[in-house]
């Protein structure tokens, strides 16, 4: 097997002598071809990757597409330790799925996967200037979490807090738009996050986004969070307050983690199920729980009725009453907010009778923390 190392590099048909920083047009590694980029060497490619052979990264190797207008392509299921997206326009575009262990900088350009994905090692760190992002398929990193704080881990921008040891943690980015009922839709951006302990959290999540790529014709100001535990099927608005200066929605109080995206309130995105008009009464789960010092219950009914929900605290008494009146047949939500009542637990009731004799009765715990 013919091995080549930092001094030798194929080149098509070629083999030319290189130095540490090796410039050219692009790279063809052929079969039975071991191609070794040594420690700390920079290739600087301006076409394309090809890898039918193997391809070994150095530690604190470098490759760099810094091509003109057009796209490149990387043909290869390659690991690299650095790699540098440079391009004064247009995409490096993927035929493969790629790990990448060191730094992956967008400074320029696009990282097309190319419905593949990349793979960040556990202290791989992704950077990217506004504009110019990782797009086309998903983008992921599994790291031990323990207890963290303000954690963007791998900087794939899905900042964690939690008073809670997460342990090990993935977290995935997708670019594809989530759609709900109708014709709504997300952002172009999603987040999958997956901890070993993902019970009993009161975790934050700060969800940032590039307005200039990812917005997808959403206004930014009436942005929002979206959740979905069944990978995006169906989704339930969990809020959350968005910060248009620093492009992020931040949530507390999270319970547990699974798939978060941003809609709009003009265009909502979600619906809890596929039903035209709800078949069954429910009461949900208030979210965020615990809160402080606002929450949102939602509930659905199946038909026209007298409907009455009802705040009590931990001893049985009544504190609020929060909903009393005829409501036709449909999902609601409510948003309380508990800022003159003290901090401790409290139980919210549903009664609903129905105009043809239906009735409905449901209780849940809400816990307030100041």
């Amino acid at each position: 097997m013919k091995t080549i190392t930092k001094n030798f590099l194929p080149v098509i048909l070629l083999t030319l002598l290189i130095s540490i920083t090796v410039n050219g047009q692009g790279i063809t590694i052929g079969t039975g071809t071991t191609f070794t980029l040594g420690s700390s060497t920079t290739l600087s490619l301006t076409g394309n990757w090809t890898d039918s052979g193997t391809f070994t990264a150095g530690t604190g190797s470098t490759v760099i597409f810094d091509g003109p207008s057009g796209n490149e392509t990387v043909s290869g299921a390659e690991t690299f330790d650095n790699l540098t997206i440079n391009k004064s326009a247009d995409s490096v575009v993927l035929s493969n799925n790629i790990i990448v262990n060191g730094a992956l900088t967008v400074t320029s350009g696009n990282l097309n996967l190319n419905n593949h994905s990349c793979s960040l090692g556990s202290s791989a760190m992704l950077s990217e200037t506004a504009g110019n992002e990782v797009m086309g398929g998903t983008i992921s990193i599994t790291k031990t979490l323990n207890t963290p704080a303000s954690i963007n881990a791998g900087g794939l921008g899905a900042e964690i807090t939690s008073n809670a040891n997460l342990g090990n943690t993935t977290i995935t980015r997708g670019s594809a738009i989530q759609t709900g009922n109708g014709n709504n839709s997300s952002i172009k951006r999603y987040y999958d996050i997956t901890p070993a302990n993902n019970t009993g959290l009161n975790a934050e999540l700060v969800f940032h986004y590039d307005p200039t790529v990812d917005l997808n014709g959403l206004t930014e100001s009436t942005l929002r969070l979206f959740k979905s535990t069944d990978s995006g099927k169906t989704w339930a608005d969990v809020g959350g307050k968005v910060d248009t200066i620093a492009h992020t929605v931040t949530l507390s109080g999270i319970t547990s983690f699974s798939r978060w995206t941003l809609g709009s309130t003009v265009t909502s995105l979600p619906i809890d199920d596929q039903e035209v008009l709800p078949k069954s009464f429910r009461l949900y789960q208030n979210y965020p729980n615990p809160f402080n010092p606002t929450t949102v219950i939602r509930y659905k009914i199946p038909k026209d009725g007298m409907v009455s929900i009802k705040l009590y605290d931990a001893l049985g008494s009544e504190v609020s009453t929060l909903v009393s009146k005829n409501q036709q047949a449909g999902r609601y939500e409510i948003t309380f907010n508990a800022s003159e009542l003290a901090s401790g637990i409290y139980f919210y009731r549903i009664n609903v009778n129905g105009d043809k004799g239906q009735q409905f009765t449901s209780i849940k715990k809400m816990i307030l923390l100041k």
